[in-house]
């Protein structure tokens, strides 16, 4: 169905892959058996709690439990969704990628792998055109507080139809500090000649431009690719040094400030749409405390949190800037492509010259 839909979009790039697990087999590390805990849903839900669950929702999380964004999010998910719902729907938690990961969760919701879990839409070059304008090199749009706050007013006013269609999206988060871990000190556009990144699909012409090699993989992949020196860099954000232990194999981290990140949690809309209005109501009313749970106070504690671990498994480890030169010559390589992703949208029938005009309004 996926590549029926890439095809339809034009999409290119980056596809998702055919290895998503066909059996709902959890591995050793997986379904959570977490209890409830104290956080309380609105009034209007019912008080008895029913003897057995009606229907246990898988969730993909390619986190580890008890990571940050474990307690952040998957776990209070669970805990309040459960209780929302009067005990009518329960969740299991499949961490570390054991049922869907990165790139593969979209799709393995749509072939029922899974119910709901987390992914960034830029993995699927094709299908959300407005996320990817988003996320394409060349923006800046300030702080990780501004950027985040872009995010979600420009998700609410250009909506995809293919996420409209095919899933709910219970929170958006972005990854502040986007750059580049490598184990040289990064520094000028002539040294990305030859160099072999791990990237997402938006990034990769880019990288083109300056002479480098975008490559695709998961990010569970990147620890051991550094370790076998398969790959030279990862394009990544600071809240995965922690979950990945990546300042265990890298030495440096250039921070890209024309590079930003939109992950979500999604949910199957096809199984929302089966739920009585009862339960729809529960979800609308979990969606919303998930989103809230996930404050900028929040995810700038997972950065620093993985800051702080770099500097604990790693006293090499060291933060690199750019210079504004530097910077400049990387936004005017960004351009090309972004005009013709415009170009693209536009002949699709979506607004792709308002979405742009929208965002250079918000960068800075």
């Amino acid at each position: 169905m996926l590549a029926a839909v890439l095809a339809a979009c034009g999409g290119g790039g980056t596809t998702p892959s055919n290895d998503t697990p066909s059996n709902n087999t959890p591995s050793n590390n997986t379904p959570s058996n977490n209890t409830p805990s104290n956080n309380t849903p609105s009034n209007n839900t019912p008080s008895n709690t029913s003897s057995e669950p009606e229907y246990t929702l898988k969730h993909a999380s390619i986190n580890a439990q008890g990571s940050i964004q474990d307690t952040e999010f998957d776990t209070p998910f669970k805990e309040y969704l459960e209780k929302a719902t009067n005990g009518r729907l329960a969740v299991e938690i499949y961490y570390s990628g054991a049922l869907s990961g990165q790139g593969t969760t979209f799709e393995s919701i749509i072939n029922g792998t899974t119910d709901c879990g987390y992914d960034a839409p830029e993995q699927y070059s094709g299908y959300f055109p407005y996320i990817l304008l988003y996320v394409h090199p060349g923006w800046y749009y300030g702080s990780s507080d501004d950027a985040y706050n872009t995010l979600l007013e420009y998700a609410d006013q250009y909506k995809d139809p293919f996420m409209e269609d095919n899933f709910k999206v219970m929170a958006w988060e972005i990854s502040p500090g986007i750059g580049v871990l490598n184990n040289i000190e990064l520094k000028e556009t002539s040294q990305w000649q030859g160099f072999s990144v791990r990237a997402q699909a938006a990034q990769v012409d880019w990288l083109a431009k300056m002479g480098a090699n975008g490559v695709s993989m998961s990010i569970a992949d990147v620890y051991e690719s550094f370790r076998l020196n398969v790959i030279d860099g990862c394009i990544t954000g600071i809240i995965a040094f922690k979950t990945f232990s990546f300042p265990e194999v890298c030495n440096y981290f250039t921070w890209l400030p024309m590079i930003n990140g939109a992950t979500c949690y999604v949910f199957s809309k096809q199984l929302y749409d089966s739920f009585d209005p009862e339960l729809q109501a529960a979800l609308d009313d979990t969606f919303a405390y998930a989103q809230s749970t996930l404050s900028m106070n929040d995810i700038n504690a997972q950065a620093q949190a993985s800051k702080d671990y770099a500097a604990e498994v790693n006293p090499n480890f060291t933060y690199v800037d750019l210079t504004d030169e530097t910077i400049a010559t990387m936004v005017k390589n960004a351009e090309p492509e972004k005009l013709a992703l415009v170009d693209s949208m536009n002949a699709q029938g979506l607004d792709g010259t308002g979405a742009y005009e929208w965002l250079l309004a918000h960068s800075k």
